[in-house]
């Protein structure tokens, strides 16, 4: 629960269609109803709405500290699109310069702020498993998996625009062979330039219009596949590119770039009504009882 009953500071922002709430932790006043306020700020019909809800944090080692909560109140490890966004939000409101490095659960990025993009740049370790398949009903599906901060799934598609992503995504996001946490769900486009992505995003258990994380594992399965090239770019279903660029060192990657538009959508206040509107199981309890 969240007892203030004072308008709460907030940022809503855009990247490449992907949408967050902002919100300035590093009094440390929110740290505890942060998946209390993931569940209720995000929902769109009731609240504000979002794909995610984003924490900053004061930092050790970086300018700042950043923590990502979905929409179910599950906090995750990595959010792409997001780091650009809360970049931005930083810069502009004089948190950290324009080049400026973020801790985040599995280590530090640095980005820049390039006008209205951002760039983000950062070495990471990261696994992958190249050609493997899955058994979906009557469907053997080929697949790659990544795990860059979280799981990804890759799938080859060729009619990607016409693919109900939601309906298909959902089934192989919760597919046991996937283990428990399950994974992210790409369709990829391969031949296009830019090619065409579509994701099904666990935790926010929809399409998303945007997931950086997927463009650069899908990124990653290319160069893996034998199609290094100076940048990998992606269009996503909000029409935004983002584009990938993957730096070697021989065979060794030493960096990873994702740069793509990050956009302050509003400034406010949320009103205590943004997070006390009754949970379902309550609506339910009070239906019971007249």
């Amino acid at each position: 629960m969240f007892a203030r009953q004072e308008p709460l500071e907030f940022e809503k922002w855009n990247g490449a269609g992907n949408d967050f709430i902002i919100l300035d932790n590093r009094k440390g006043e929110l740290t505890t109803a942060a998946a209390f306020l993931a569940r209720k700020l995000c929902e769109r019909h009731r609240s504000l709405g979002a794909d995610g809800l984003i924490l900053v944090e004061n930092g050790i080692r970086g300018h700042f500290r950043v923590r990502f909560f979905n929409p179910d109140g599950s906090e995750f490890n990595m959010c792409m699109n997001g780091s650009r966004c809360v970049a931005r939000y930083a810069f502009i409101n004089v948190i950290a310069p324009r080049r400026m490095s973020i801790e985040t659960p599995v280590g530090l990025l640095h980005a820049e702020v390039r006008g209205r993009d951002v760039c983000l740049r950062f070495i990471r370790s990261y696994t992958i498993e190249l050609d493997r398949t899955l058994q979906v009903g009557d469907r053997t599906i080929p697949f790659h998996r990544v795990t860059v901060g979280d799981p990804h799934i890759v799938i080859p598609v060729r009619g990607v625009k016409s693919l109900d992503v939601n309906r298909i995504g959902r089934r192989i996001r919760f597919h046991p062979d996937l283990g428990p946490d399950g994974a992210n769900v790409n369709f990829v486009q391969f031949r296009d330039d830019p090619m065409v992505i579509r994701t099904y995003e666990r935790g926010v258990e929809s399409e998303t219009l945007a997931c950086g994380s997927g463009c650069v594992s899908t990124a990653l399965v290319l160069a893996h596949k034998g199609r290094r090239r100076p940048e990998y770019r992606f269009k996503t279903s909000s029409g935004a590119i983002l584009t990938v660029r993957l730096i070697w060192e021989e065979r060794e990657l030493i960096g990873i770039e994702l740069e793509g538009d990050a956009h302050r959508v509003a400034v406010g206040k949320l009103t205590p009504d943004a997070w006390e509107w009754p949970a379902a199981e309550d609506e339910v309890r009070s239906d019971q009882e007249v």
